[in-house]
């Protein structure tokens, strides 16, 4: 199948070819960060942001659905050969950690937005 192969690979190491397959440190700071305020509005004011939840499940099955890992799920679902290559889920993977970015600068203090800011760009 394609696709990242291990999880190092999707986050550091030097791409394969011409084209990057890496999710990048910066998103996997985003999703982090976005846990973390998920958590702690649910600890803090038992809220729920069901957009971000949806957006971190988007991207942990669109991480999934690039490993070799998930080989056995593009066999059964026949579907998904139209697909025809895994890191096609890396466009879905950038996207909501997109969007999550925008929640966690959305929901964090005043005085340490610029730092987030500065930290995630």
């Amino acid at each position: 199948m394609g696709g990242c192969g291990s999880i190092q690979k999707c986050l550091g190491q030097p791409y394969c070819g011409r084209i990057s397959f890496q999710i990048g440190w910066a998103n996997l700071l985003v999703t982090i960060l976005s846990m973390g305020f998920l958590v702690f509005s649910y600890i803090k004011r038992k809220e729920i942001n069901y957009l971000s939840l949806f957006l971190i499940g988007l991207l942990l099955l669109s991480v999934l659905m690039m490993h070799n890992q998930s080989a056995f799920i593009w066999e059964k679902v026949s579907l998904l050969q139209y697909t025809q290559f895994p890191w096609r889920f890396l466009s879905i993977a950038i996207f909501s950690t997109s969007l999550l970015g925008g929640y966690v600068i959305l929901v964090s203090p005043r005085k340490y937005k610029i730092w987030i800011i500065g930290g995630i760009t």
